[in-house]
């Protein structure tokens, strides 16, 4: 078994036989920043349920005195979701420092991230990996994250964003957003999370099952009994 990341081996439910982890890549000649410099908002985006955090990103943002968008799926088969956006979320919405665009494709996903000034990602369960933030500094925009899940592992502290553990510390981050180099944010992500990153790592792991494959192959076949052939003649008298 490959994982997607060391916190979801370690959370596996059964005694599985990883032979490595190897991280999502994206393709990184789609994911680039397609403006010079950020605007003064932060995102969020996501499917609107309470452990990813939205309701945290609102107050965070409100507290930072910078503008939010938010973007994303309300579930409208699923009540939890429909009742966390109707009292936990659309209150808050106001047009102006806080706002709600609605479900975004990758053109506008692409296009948000690269406009915005940070990414806020308040989960509040342990996610296994997280695309949007690999998707997020992949166009040069840094994640401040809660340090939950695989966070740790994709975020580079203070390089290519930063990793917190209260909504406090996420505050006291956005000043600092401006200070990261947006092309060493883009650089972070090409180097771990590029498709041509994820290739060469699942190479690896081809290569190393097979060459344990083979070392199985030859210690089986050197612990295998050896007979003296048996000449069997089909002519009358003449059997060996």
């Amino acid at each position: 078994m490959v994982a997607i990341s060391e916190n979801a081996r370690k959370d596996a439910s059964y005694p599985l036989n990883f032979v490595s982890i190897v991280h999502h890549g994206l393709p990184m000649i789609f994911f680039r920043q397609i403006v010079k410099e950020p605007e003064n908002f932060v995102i969020w985006l996501g499917r609107f349920v309470p452990e990813k955090g939205a309701h945290l990103a609102i107050k965070a943002a409100r507290e930072a005195g910078v503008p939010l968008v938010l973007a994303g799926i309300i579930d409208k088969h699923i009540m939890e979701s429909v009742n966390y956006f109707e009292e936990r979320i659309k209150p808050y919405i106001d047009g102006e420092q806080i706002q709600y665009i609605g479900p975004v494709n990758t053109k506008q996903k692409i296009n948000l991230l690269s406009r915005a000034r940070g990414f806020f990602n308040p989960i509040q369960w342990e996610e296994p990996f997280g695309m949007v933030m690999i998707e997020a500094m992949a166009v040069g925009c840094p994640v401040i994250s809660f340090a939950r899940g695989a966070a740790p592992e994709i975020i580079a502290q203070g390089e290519s964003g930063f990793l917190v553990n209260t909504l406090a510390e996420m505050i006291a981050c956005v000043p600092q957003l401006i200070a990261l180099d947006r092309t060493a944010v883009r650089d972070h992500a090409l180097q771990h999370f590029s498709v041509r990153a994820m290739e060469q790592a699942y190479a690896s792991v081809y290569r190393k099952v097979i060459a344990s494959a083979k070392v199985k192959a030859i210690r089986v076949t050197s612990n295998l009994p050896h007979y003296q052939p048996v000449h069997i003649s089909t002519s009358p008298g003449h059997s060996k």
